[in-house]
């Protein structure tokens, strides 16, 4: 879901969607960039559950 919306931002950011808002723009990467971080940690953690077992 993380990278999906990052996804989104990125196309965003590409075509110009939001007209001149480019502040928005770089808030909603930025956003998008932690939660993908966060998705990713999160995998990593249960990888590593899984794989102790």
């Amino acid at each position: 879901m993380a990278l999906l919306a990052a996804e989104r931002v990125c196309d965003d950011w590409h075509f110009g969607r939001g007209g001149d808002e480019h502040d928005r723009r770089v808030d909603a990467f930025r956003a998008a960039g932690r939660d993908c971080e966060t998705a990713v940690a999160a995998l990593a953690a249960q990888i590593e559950i899984a794989l102790s077992r």
